[in-house]
């Protein structure tokens, strides 16, 4: 394999496909975007057979991104040093040069209702609005998702009977009394209003003698 020409870079290297050329493929591919928090974030676009990912550029996930580049290339792996200084370029481009995103966790607003995160390994969210809700295979970039986030389960569509009881059967498995409506009441708008961001949210302070199951129904909540 001929090396690569030097004639347009008096910094590279001798090798065929440099980290440095990498990154370069990768600022010319991927979106390099930064968000509300704190790190610089690295996209892979979705198509009809991969899913929208946002990765931390310093996650030991995009590091071993580089380092598979790298050896697919070459079937040699980069150096700790050529990495750093890989990610670090990278995540200044993005800082500097990338579309700020602000990124929630499980739900977000959206114009017409909210986006609730699956947090499941197609990525996809479900979108709620006035006139009901439906899964979205592509949803927008919204979520930050954490290792300990499970996937929910699918929906499945009911009849408004249906809804107004499920929305109270968490209910049966906590010591509220039956005939106590108006705590029964409180207890459901609460964990509702839990799933609409971006606006005050009551808290729950269980109250009760020992074993009468409060860590239990936060638990629940949850």
């Amino acid at each position: 394999m001929p090396a690569k020409n030097c004639d347009d870079d008096d910094d590279c290297d001798d090798s065929p496909l440099t980290l440095r050329e990498k990154k370069r493929n990768i600022e010319g591919k991927k979106e390099l975007p930064h968000n509300n928090i704190d790190q610089s974030s690295q996209l892979s676009p979705p198509s009809q057979k991969t899913r929208l990912v946002i990765t931390r550029l310093r996650s030991r996930q995009f590091k071993e991104y580089l380092s598979l580049l790298m050896w697919k290339a070459e079937e040699n792996a980069p150096g700790a040093d050529s990495l750093k200084a890989a990610i670090t370029t990278l995540s200044a481009k993005a800082c500097a040069e990338g579309k700020q995103y602000t990124l929630y966790n499980r739900v977000a607003p959206a114009p017409d209702g909210v986006w609730i995160d699956m947090s499941d390994a197609n990525r996809r969210a479900i979108k709620v609005t006035s006139e009901g809700w439906e899964i979205v295979d592509h949803p927008p970039i919204l979520f930050r998702r954490y290792d300990h986030q499970k996937p929910l389960v699918e929906p499945t569509r009911i009849s408004e009977e249906e809804q107004a009881a499920a929305a109270s059967r968490l209910l049966d498995h906590t010591n509220i009394p039956k005939s106590d409506d108006a705590t029964r009441l409180a207890v459901v708008c609460t964990y509702v209003s839990y799933l609409i961001p971006l606006i005050p949210h009551p808290l729950i302070d269980p109250y009760g003698p020992t074993g009468a199951a409060k860590s239990w129904l936060c638990k629940l909540i949850k």
